[in-house]
């Protein structure tokens, strides 16, 4: 039978078979579909445009096992800029991902860096493991929050586990305080849920304007790092800092037009930062689109500031105004 997606099977020929994208090749059916199917025209893509260092990018993909999310955001930059009509090569050892070329025969570049941090979704997944055999449904009432430490996320599965085992009847039921999360827990004998699915459900506040800030500063944060590699490396002063917060908390809930306020709001650190502009990028395993905003660096010459905005243009961002 003909591979439905032989590019992405070319890239993952030295892979490991415990790679994420391996169970792809072995299950092409309509669940995984729109997945294999979003891969395949986006690396074809880049293997017909084929930008320099193109072959690191295809050694990684197959390597990195762990940083799947984040080369994917990177390749689908790759993909944006060039669909918009951007020259680009893959940035050298130390250099920004891409180095860029507008028609014009203008240089800019872009650096694409990935946030994953979701403290109460890993919470949930722990629990599940912990609870699964025994016979027991638990509501976990908690915060929206962003940072659980993997000792809390330790304690508070011993704690619900050691009520757990005291039920004995079908109807028996416990309550327990969790105020290391700020929160509670609603223990009940026998598994209310469907058979193979969560032994865990959420019962969460609607409220996020801590949660909000919470993933903003970690933007803050990301962006700083960034600027300490850019420094040790020379940068170039064109270079646009991408932050994609896809699985940073529930950072996506906030609409890309509210993200360019959002960034002027948090008060950027400009003088700590050698980027010429920011952005904060959202993307789905399935669409070849980038949502988010983005934000220029205050003063910048003219002619700059028109490069950048075809470069961000063409990644599909509404570049900020002037």
């Amino acid at each position: 039978m003909t591979n439905r997606w032989p590019t992405l099977a070319r890239w993952l020929e030295h892979a490991s078979p415990t790679h994420p994208l391996s169970f792809l090749l072995d299950n092409p059916e309509a669940a995984y579909g729109a997945i294999g199917d979003s891969y395949e025209e986006m690396l074809s893509y880049l293997e017909d445009l084929g930008p320099k260092r193109l072959d690191r990018k295809r050694r990684d993909f197959a390597a990195d096992e762990g940083a799947v999310i984040e080369l994917r955001t990177e390749l689908l930059v790759g993909y944006r800029l060039g669909k918009g009509g951007i020259g680009f090569e893959f940035g050298d050892d130390g250099q920004p991902d891409y180095a860029c070329t507008t028609p014009a025969g203008d240089p800019a570049f872009v650096e694409v860096t990935s946030l994953m941090l979701d403290g109460l979704a890993e919470l949930q997944r722990d629990l599940d493991a912990a609870v699964a055999d025994l016979d027991v449904s638990v509501i976990l009432t908690s915060p929206r929050l962003l940072k659980i430490t993997e000792e809390v996320r330790r304690a508070v599965c011993e704690r619900v586990v050691a009520a757990a085992l005291t039920l004995e009847g079908p109807d028996d039921s416990a309550s327990i305080d969790l105020p290391e999360i700020s929160g509670s827990a609603e223990i009940q004998k026998g598994a209310a849920f469907a058979p193979d699915h969560s032994h865990v459900g959420l019962n969460t506040s609607a409220e996020l304007t801590q949660h909000m800030a919470d993933v903003t500063d970690q933007v803050r944060y990301k962006l700083l790092g960034k600027a300490r590699q850019a420094e040790k490396g020379a940068w170039d002063d064109r270079t646009l800092a991408m932050v994609d917060a896809s699985r940073l908390g529930m950072g996506w809930i906030s609409p890309s037009g509210m993200w360019a306020g959002r960034l002027e709001q948090m008060g950027i650190p400009w003088d700590e930062l050698p980027f010429a502009g920011v952005c904060v990028t959202f993307s789905t395993m399935v669409n070849l689109g980038l949502d988010g905003g983005a934000l220029l660096r205050p003063g910048l010459p003219a002619e700059d500031e028109a490069v950048l905005h075809e470069v961000l243009t063409a990644m599909g961002f509404v570049p900020p105004a002037s």
